[in-house]
């Protein structure tokens, strides 16, 4: 009986218990009490991760909550902890507004990166590293990425360029408003020859010096505002059993290269193609190459890979102590094509920012006169009557001078002669008229997105 009593009694309780857990009626969880309870707990930095208007959940305020990450990082700054000030209007009106405390200063690490900002680095020089193998079938891509690219210095090797060589190659390779000094390649001899295109408005000039069996070289001076470098421009040909040249060899003659140039007191930026696989820590010749270099004082800034097999190949050198390059070197498909339109070349790009402000451009006096913009109503009337008042002549000199002076001075009257002093800037042919119309459109659609977030303007952005 008693067992049978208990029975229905303790479902009850079970069920009881099952409705309590249910609604989390007896869920609790242990306070912590205390006011400084955590203070002196370490907690990593929360960073918000989100694009404007671009929101998986409900954004607030234009970002997202969900996708904080920590940030860790190794520099300190100072974080003053204070209490949070209550309104008079709360339930504890009576406190006071708080006062900062500089005992409790604590230390959260962050990090520092110094960088150039936009508008500073945009006024350095820019030079640029590249191995065309034959400049020849893509003369017009290469002008093309110096314009595009709005390139200050341009280093070529291997351009294959000969003494007899044919000056419209030149004439299409060399964009408007840029000089070109090159080293043509030897004579028999397969591939080589260098190459320097740079701005007109630096002073450069090349600079004889003495020559080598296994390394083609060129020394160009250039001068600045304020100081002047000397710029050497190499090409290390591969040590291959057809062109009978030796590894030793060429170490040989590096090593007497850098003894001629290293005392000297100002900067010698070194860059080219030195077909040496630097990638490779234990190659017995980027070994040797990178021992001499540390001998005279030399670091070389190229950390990626030059080629497209993953090599780094093409070098940018300076002093170890120099601050010639005031930005990191970046390696840059240059998406060149040949006469065909198809893609020619098997070496990347190497971009450096050269610690000089770049040279102001030259400018030239122009005079003109708007003739689109005369009335043709009052000009037939202005000269109509001008020319009234020369007749009747019977002598034709005087006729002629008459007529003359009086189209001169109604010219001048609707279409004075006006000065101007315009800079000379590279001619861009292929930029026509609609092109900079529909750059403005999109431009416009642009700031409209950025402003809006609306997904409309987004799609007429990618559209135009």
């Amino acid at each position: 009986m008693k067992i049978g009593f208990c029975m229905p009694a303790i479902a009850l309780l079970l069920q009881d218990w099952y409705t309590l857990w249910h609604f989390r009626i007896n869920a609790h969880s242990p306070t912590r009490r205390g006011r400084r309870s955590g203070t002196r707990k370490i907690r990593a930095i929360a960073l918000i991760i989100t694009k404007h208007g671009q929101c998986n959940q409900t954004p607030s305020r234009g970002c997202q909550i969900g996708n904080l990450v920590p940030v860790y990082c190794c520099e300190f700054i100072t974080t003053l902890i204070r209490q949070r000030y209550m309104s008079p209007t709360s339930a504890c009106s009576v406190r006071k507004p708080p006062v900062a405390n500089q005992r409790n200063l604590v230390q959260i690490n962050i990090t520092r990166q110094p960088a150039l900002r936009r508008e500073q680095s945009a006024k350095m020089i820019k030079m640029v590293t590249l191995k065309c193998r034959s400049v020849a079938n893509k003369r017009l891509s290469i002008a093309n990425f110096i314009i595009s690219r709005d390139v200050v210095i341009m280093a070529l090797t291997e351009t294959w360029l000969s003494h007899d060589n044919d000056k419209h190659i030149l004439h299409d390779l060399v964009p408007l408003g840029y000089k070109m000094l090159q080293v043509s390649r030897s004579s028999g001899r397969r591939g080589g020859g260098v190459a320097l295109i740079f701005k007109s408005n630096l002073k450069g000039k090349s600079v004889k010096t003495h020559s080598f069996d296994q390394l083609q070289h060129m020394h160009c001076t250039m001068v600045f505002t304020d100081t002047c470098l000397d710029l050497f421009v190499v090409y290390r040909p591969p040590p291959l059993r057809a062109n009978g040249l030796k590894t030793s060899g060429s170490f040989d003659d590096w090593s007497i290269f850098l003894d001629a140039q290293i005392l000297k007191s100002w900067d010698i930026p070194i860059t080219g193609d030195f077909n040496l696989h630097l990638d490779v820590p234990n190659n017995p010749d980027a070994m040797r190459f990178n021992n001499l270099l540390d001998v005279h004082g030399l670091k070389q800034h190229v950390n990626e890979p030059t080629h497209m097999l993953g090599h780094t190949l093409d070098l940018i050198i300076a002093r170890d102590l120099s601050r010639l390059l005031c930005d990191a070197v970046a390696v840059v498909d240059p998406g060149l094509t040949d006469s065909r339109d198809n893609y020619s070349g098997d070496h990347f790009a190497i971009f450096a920012s050269l610690n000089f402000n770049k040279p102001s451009r030259h400018r030239k006096t122009v005079t003109f006169r708007k003739y689109a913009s005369i009335n043709h109503t009052d000009f037939r009337t202005d000269i109509w009557t001008a020319l009234k008042t020369c007749l009747p002549h019977d002598d034709a000199a005087s006729l002629v001078e008459i007529y003359t002076r009086a189209c001169s001075d109604t010219i001048e009257l609707h279409a004075p002669l006006i000065t101007k002093v315009v800079t000379i800037r590279p001619d861009t042919a292929w930029y026509t008229k609609e092109l900079w119309l529909a750059k403005t459109l999109r431009r416009k659609f642009e700031r409209c997105w950025r402003k809006t977030g609306l997904a409309a303007h987004l799609a007429l952005d990618q559209v135009q």
